[in-house]
């Protein structure tokens, strides 16, 4: 298992983000942790940044209850952040508590995930970029954060020799203005440039694409 520590939030919520290497086999899974002294917590969400527009989508919430070290596996609504029969799964270890999606279909396991915990009405989040290991095709960066009316150019580090190179910005249609190029340059940043920006190749991006997050300033 790959760790990524991606935040620590001590006041009053320690998280840590996990993840298998995506597209390895059925049971690749997202999972977000609540680290000990904060383990029993039960308001924990794991989501998707801007997968409608610049909203965070959440999944179901472990609000389980206590239920010792055994897991929790219930199968998500058909409503949430995937579309698939995923799973999500809740555990409360002597040392942390996770909440996990498994079952993802290959093109859910990557992308721009966000964990969320609560405790006494104070929120701490965290977010991580997911991108396939074997994927041809690489950003530079997996963030680039910018201010209002300054410009930016997306590079790739890797698949700038493929052909038919394609764009696209919070998971909705090509940017055509885009195609074929090796970099995406964007001036007079806007608010609503923030998001996920992907890179793929062929009509259909699925998990062998390159991903990265803009994260514009206010």
């Amino acid at each position: 298992m790959t760790k990524i520590n991606v935040e620590e939030i001590t006041d009053p919520l320690d998280i840590t983000c996990f993840s298998e290497t995506p597209l390895v086999n059925d049971d690749s899974y997202f999972r977000g942790y609540v680290l000990k002294e904060d383990k029993d917590i039960r308001d924990l969400s794991l989501g998707i940044l801007y997968k409608n527009g610049t909203n965070v989508t959440w999944a179901d919430t472990g609000n389980f209850g206590k239920i010792g070290s055994k897991e929790k596996t219930t199968a998500m609504a058909n409503d949430k952040i995937f579309s698939t029969e995923s799973k999500i799964s809740y555990r409360l270890h002597a040392d942390f508590t996770y909440l996990g999606v498994s079952g993802l279909q290959d093109a859910e396991r990557v992308g721009v995930f966000s964990f969320e915990a609560k405790q006494n009405g104070i929120v701490g989040n965290s977010a991580i970029v997911l991108i396939s290991a074997s994927s041809s095709i690489e950003m530079e960066y997996r963030t680039i954060t910018v201010g209002i009316g300054e410009s930016v150019t997306i590079n790739l580090s890797k698949g700038d020799y493929l052909d038919d190179l394609r764009w696209r910005h919070n998971y909705g249609e090509e940017i055509n203005n885009l195609r074929g190029n090796t970099s995406a340059v964007i001036e007079n940043i806007r608010r609503k440039d923030d998001g996920v920006y992907e890179c793929y190749t062929g009509d259909s991006p699925d998990g062998n694409h390159g991903i990265m997050r803009l994260i514009v300033r206010g």
